[in-house]
């Protein structure tokens, strides 16, 4: 499922509560199930996770998502992020570079940690490029 366009450039989407690093709740957006987690660091934090929901059912109600079918989107979302662990298949990196060069159709790699202030799963994932960590992006791997 891709979510439709609000003009030629954007699309809808749905936000969902995320505790952050300084223990404060932040909405994140959820672009394509299993795909982005993106949170946005000019973004209003929240106190409480309750408070960070009332805005995400504010925001998702105001794109026609009623809180059954965001729930839906998020869920199935959250599950496939849950299964991305372990090793992915590179099918096209488009990255270019010395540090990409191992990054060939049909190889595979561990996911890692990602470096600090970064996160995996937002628009790719953290592997080990030649001598440093490199982001694929979502559209370049599958999970194995």
């Amino acid at each position: 499922m891709i979510y439709p366009f609000i003009d030629e450039h954007r699309r809808k989407y749905v936000q969902h509560p995320f505790k952050n690093e300084n223990g404060k709740y932040e909405a994140v957006d959820i672009f394509i199930p299993g795909h982005s987690k993106t949170p946005n660091p000019e973004r209003t934090e929240f106190e409480t996770e309750e408070e960070c929901q009332a805005g995400c059912d504010i925001h998702n109600d105001f794109y026609g998502w009623n809180k059954n079918v965001a729930d839906e989107i998020i869920s199935r979302s959250m599950g496939l992020i849950e299964k991305v662990t372990g090793t992915i298949t590179i099918t096209n990196c488009t990255a270019t570079g010395n540090v990409f060069k191992n990054l060939t159709p049909g190889s595979e790699h561990t996911i890692i940690d990602p470096p600090a202030g970064r996160i995996n799963f937002s628009d790719g994932v953290w592997v080990m490029g030649k001598g440093e960590a490199v982001k694929v992006l979502n559209s370049e791997f599958e999970i194995l």
